[in-house]
């Protein structure tokens, strides 16, 4: 898999499989700032790739190798079911993962 979660004390943290690089709102914010720009379909993306951080840079390369799959946040106000379906919650897809027992949240 792309991405691992480790407990620290009370909380999750998300990091990349292959370097460990964290997954942190500033890498986030980083990749939304790469793409989010209309040179993403041009050889200008990859001199601004070149620039950017070393981690970034292991990120990006490590996920456009790597099989489909993501991460997002949803609001679903249509689906919200209590701790079966929160209002605010994360999808989460990779390949054909199937979870045969829920997760017990408490």
């Amino acid at each position: 898999m792309p991405f691992k979660v480790i407990a620290n004390g009370n909380t999750l943290e998300l990091y990349s499989s292959f370097d460990e690089v964290k997954i942190d709102n500033k890498i986030t914010s980083d990749v939304l700032a790469l793409f989010s720009n209309k040179t993403f379909v041009s050889e200008i993306f990859f001199e601004e790739l070149y620039y950017q951080s070393y981690l970034l840079k292991i990120l990006i390369i490590n996920l456009f190798t790597y099989e489909d799959d993501y991460i997002r946040y949803d609001y679903d106000p249509v689906r919200t079911n209590g701790k079966l379906h929160p209002l605010n919650h994360y999808d989460l897809f990779y390949c054909s993962i199937v979870l045969i027992q829920p997760l017990n949240w408490d």
